[in-house]
């Protein structure tokens, strides 16, 4: 492991430059990879509008708590009262393009680590795995399936944060 932070001035698509994360939809295959990078890191930075934008309107997302949702709708409903985990900072995010045959359907994966904000009430870190599904329609790549997992099943059932 590299021992490298991610953070908004990396290497990324040319949307996501300085501290301004704006939504830039891969065209390529290529840029899965950095997109993928872009949303997680969105996620965690409480950014959920930008989160969302890369998921497609009947993905599915199995969070690390086990809990699934079917559909952004669903996925959404998840934050109707805000967010109720604090803001991490990402690091040894190390995220692959899996080759695949299937044409309009790509897999990128990969581990990284997380550390809670320093501005956070909760000192919190873990080590967790993703996996999504990018699929391509009207030349538009979107994530049809997203699964997290920590690697240590510390969640409980209703969490919704690591």
């Amino acid at each position: 492991m590299s021992g490298s932070k991610v953070s908004f001035d990396d290497e990324g698509p040319s949307a996501w430059k300085g501290t301004d994360m704006t939504v830039s939809m891969p065209s390529t295959r290529e840029e899965l990879v950095s997109c993928t990078s872009v949303m997680v890191t969105s996620y965690f930075h409480l950014d959920n509008e930008l989160f969302f934008a890369y998921l497609d309107e009947d993905c599915v997302w199995v969070m690390p708590n086990h809990d699934i949702c079917h559909g952004i709708l669903e996925a959404r409903a998840q934050f109707k009262q805000g967010w109720i985990m604090p803001r991490f900072e990402i690091y040894d995010m190390h995220f692959e393009l899996v080759e695949s045959v299937l044409g309009d359907t790509a897999v990128v994966m990969g581990p990284y680590r997380l550390l809670s904000a320093s501005d956070s009430e909760q000192i919190m870190a873990m080590s967790q795995h993703l996996s999504a599904v990018w699929c391509r329609s009207g030349g538009v790549w979107r994530i049809k399936y997203l699964h997290v997992s920590a690697e240590w099943s510390e969640t409980v059932r209703g969490e919704v944060y690591p």
